[in-house]
């Protein structure tokens, strides 16, 4: 019988365990075999499933589990049987709700590297992640960020725009004035303000609100 580990099944269980598991959520062989049916669409009985976590443990994949103790039905003897199994982790979820923190508390990052640093600590954990993440952040990455990066969206979530030919007009939050001034450019997707000579891309728009920074560096007003 070929008792070498099958490469996909390999891998696909590891996913598992990165996507479901840690120790407040350990997984069982059923529950890691039924995991595999719906993420992949493949079955493999308990046994598989516990060989091929032994696989992944002598390749220096650092997987935790517990169990209980059982006689042995042939000898009597009693033996350690695991039941539950779970990733361990590098970080914890207070440590990366910590760099998290420190992310949203930058001012020197634009507003694209902000969301790609939380999504990418937000990986580092699984899909229970999200329950405890800072509510700043979530709130950040949920309201704030458009999949297609509309510029127009993204603005018009801060001050009313309204539809001028190809371009967008509105009042620019950077300066006093009844004057709708700035001008969103969809097909570039960048602004620009004609009092403060102030323009840029989406994220430069978001970082320098969401910095409160509404100071006009033109004196000159309308």
């Amino acid at each position: 019988m070929n008792d070498q580990p099958k490469k996909n099944l390999n891998l696909n269980i590891l996913s598992v365990l990165k996507k479901y598991s840690d120790e407040d959520h350990k997984l069982t062989q059923k529950e890691i075999n039924k995991l595999l049916e719906k993420e992949y669409g493949e079955s493999a009985d308990r046994k598989a499933v516990l060989r091929n976590l032994r696989y992944l443990r002598e390749a220096g994949i650092r997987i935790g589990s517990t169990g209980i103790s059982r006689a042995n039905s042939r000898t009597g003897e009693e033996e350690y049987a695991q039941t539950d199994f779970f990733l361990i982790r590098d970080f914890s979820d207070d440590e990366l709700c910590l760099l998290i923190d420190s992310v949203m508390c930058s001012n020197n990052i634009t507003y694209e590297q902000r969301y790609d640093l939380i999504k990418k600590i937000e990986r580092l954990s699984n899909k229970y992640f999200r329950d405890k993440m800072p509510p700043e952040a979530l709130n950040y990455i949920n309201t704030y960020i458009k999949p297609s990066n509309d510029i127009v969206s993204v603005v018009s979530s801060y001050i009313k725009l309204n539809k001028r030919g190809d371009v967008y007009l509105g009042l620019c939050p950077f300066h006093q004035g009844k004057t709708p001034v700035l001008k969103i450019y969809p097909e570039t997707n960048t602004f620009y303000c004609s009092v403060c000579k102030f323009g840029g891309y989406m994220e430069d728009f978001i970082t320098r609100i969401e910095n409160n920074d509404t100071r006009c560096d033109n004196e000159k007003m309308e």
